[in-house]
C-alpha cells in the first residue's frame, strides 16, 4: 500500500507545483501589463501638460492666437481619457484641471487665469511623477 501511495503523490505533487506556476506566472503577466499601460499613459499625460504649460505661456507672453485655444482643449481631453489608466488621485487632478480649463480657457491671457491653471497642471504632474515611482515589475 506505501508504494502505491509514493506513486500517486509524486504526480500529484509535480502537477500541482506546475498549476501553481502557471497561475504564479499568469497573475506577474497581469501585473506587468497593467503597469505597462499606466507608464505608458502617464508618460504621453507628461508630454502633454508640458505641451499644455507651452501653450498657456504661449498665449500669456505672445500674442494672441485663437489656435491655441483649440490645441489646450486637444491637450486637456487626451489627459482626461488618459487619466483613468492611473491612479485615483491623478484622475481627480486632472478633472480638476479640465473643470479649471472648462470655466477659465477663454481667459488664459489673466494672470490669475494663468497661475492658476499652471498651478493645476504642476499638482497633475506631481501625482503623475509618484504613481510611476509607485509603480512595481
Amino acid at each position: 500500500m506505501a508504494w502505491f501511495s509514493k506513486k500517486i503523490n509524486i504526480p500529484v505533487l509535480i502537477l500541482s507545483i506546475a498549476i501553481l506556476s502557471l497561475s504564479l506566472r499568469t497573475f506577474q503577466a497581469g501585473v506587468r501589463e497593467s503597469n505597462q499601460t499606466t507608464r505608458a499613459a502617464a508618460f504621453e499625460m507628461l508630454k502633454r501638460l508640458n505641451h499644455l504649460q507651452y501653450t498657456i505661456d504661449k498665449e500669456f507672453y505672445g500674442e494672441s492666437n485663437k489656435e491655441r485655444y483649440l490645441d489646450g482643449w486637444s491637450d486637456i481631453t487626451l489627459i482626461n481619457d488618459l487619466a483613468i489608466f492611473t491612479t485615483p488621485k491623478v484622475d481627480d487632478n486632472a478633472q480638476k484641471l479640465l473643470s479649471l480649463w472648462r470655466s477659465d480657457f477663454e481667459k488664459f491671457r489673466e494672470k490669475t487665469v494663468n497661475q492658476e491653471l499652471s498651478k493645476a497642471i504642476k499638482e497633475t504632474k506631481e501625482s503623475l511623477k509618484i504613481a510611476i515611482k509607485e509603480l512595481k515589475e
